[in-house]
């Protein structure tokens, strides 16, 4: 599944760049903006991976509004849908829409073409209508509706919130993701149209970068790498705009500066990060340390891929690369079971219904979970201790 929503999200970048520049800055940038993940991805399937084609296509639709000073039913449908499968997949996730339809609104409204107005929002909505009243309806028929709201509305707003005293100032975490290497360079050549051209659709472009950080990866407090995946699109739009409007001006119009202009983001915006990747991923770390690796070892002895494991704590890392299956809904409950207690309890639900062939503790002083239930849980089962690595990871044997 990655490999297609990456692939599909690469050819909407190629399809963004090349809407105003050549095909060998299209094709430069595009690679750049796909080395750059490597400051964001880890080991994928986030939700935020997932948004990144939809969000493409918007700013897709966008970029082709603004060039073209049109919109087809075709494309605000488009627009719709989007923005509807983002929200279903994260809400704070649908902040560009925020600054895309405010640009739209000022453009008209300084165009004096007020009676366009009607039609973006009609076809706009409908499109949002496609995908959402299906969904809901589904939800009502099967009486999930308000299990959606206390999942999805109600814990997350507790998940931003909870425990401030393990969140970090916000300002710091924005910080952290401006300073990546492809979002600091594309922020600040954003402002050279927006000066130069003093344009709605220039001037947005400035805005969006950084209001998109603060609502899609500062606002929980946490520093999660892969919150900043939703900015790559953004960055490529940006890119996009701002490199045809330098390449415009006479002073780096030649085909050879053009190119050097494109390698040296290429070089910044794409190769360090993997080179980053590499040394933290590839080169032995905290993560692969003898230990984690004789961990992986005994889970791959021990048990068949059939049988299922649990990790208690968040180390997701060992159900990936021993290829093994968690035992609970819940392969992870740091930091969402500090959050809501029964999840807590259906964890150790699941362990009494589904119980696990081993069993992975990993301490953390981060982690508030209830140590003391889990070893009840692994006495009364009679679960053998086969590894104690270090102080960090323990892992049993059910008997």
């Amino acid at each position: 599944m990655d490999v297609i929503v990456l692939s599909i999200s690469f050819i909407l970048f190629y399809k963004i760049l090349v809407l105003k520049n050549s095909r060998v800055t299209s094709v430069i940038i595009t690679i750049t903006a796909a080395l750059s993940l490597a400051e964001f991805y880890g080991t994928g399937n986030k939700a935020e991976l997932f948004a990144m084609p939809f969000i493409a296509l918007s700013c897709y639709i966008y970029a082709c509004y603004f060039y073209h000073k049109t919109a087809t039913k075709i494309s605000l449908l488009l627009f719709g849908i989007t923005f509807a499968a983002v929200l279903l997949l994260r809400v704070n996730l649908v902040a560009p829409w925020c600054v895309f339809c405010l640009a739209i609104l000022i453009e008209s409204i300084c165009n004096h073409s007020l009676s366009n107005i009607s039609f973006y929002i009609r076809w706009f909505l409908l499109g949002t209508g496609l995908l959402l009243i299906p969904f809901f309806l589904w939800l009502l028929i099967n009486h999930a509706f308000l299990q959606f709201v206390d999942q999805y509305i109600v814990f997350n707003i507790n998940y931003s919130t909870h425990d401030s005293s393990q969140q970090l100032p916000r300002f710091i975490v924005f910080a952290s993701f401006t300073k990546k290497s492809l979002v600091f360079v594309s922020l600040v050549l954003s402002l050279f149209p927006s000066f130069k051209k003093k344009d709605v659709f220039s001037i947005s472009l400035s805005i969006l970068i950084p209001f998109s950080t603060i609502l899609c990866c500062a606002l929980s407090g946490r520093l999660y790498a892969h919150y900043g995946i939703p900015l790559i699109p953004l960055c490529v739009l940006a890119l996009s705009h701002s490199l045809s409007t330098v390449y415009q001006d006479s002073a780096f119009s030649k085909p050879w500066k053009e190119l050097i202009i494109s390698l040296s983001m290429l070089l910044v915006g794409g190769v360090f990060p993997l080179v980053g990747y590499i040394k933290e991923y590839y080169i032995p770390r905290t993560g692969f340390t003898p230990e984690f690796l004789q961990t992986i070892s005994y889970i791959q002895e021990y048990s068949d891929e059939n049988d299922t494991i649990t990790v208690f704590g968040n180390r997701d890392s060992i159900y990936f690369y021993s290829n093994r299956q968690s035992a609970s809904i819940y392969s992870y409950q740091y930091p969402i079971g500090n959050v809501d207690e029964q999840i807590i309890r259906q964890y150790f639900n699941d362990l009494e219904l589904n119980k696990p062939k081993l069993i992975i503790v990993t301490q953390s002083t981060e982690w508030n979970g209830d140590y003391e239930e889990l070893y009840g849980f692994i006495s009364e089962h009679e679960y053998s201790r086969l590894l104690m690595p270090n102080d960090e990871i323990e892992v049993y044997l059910s008997s």
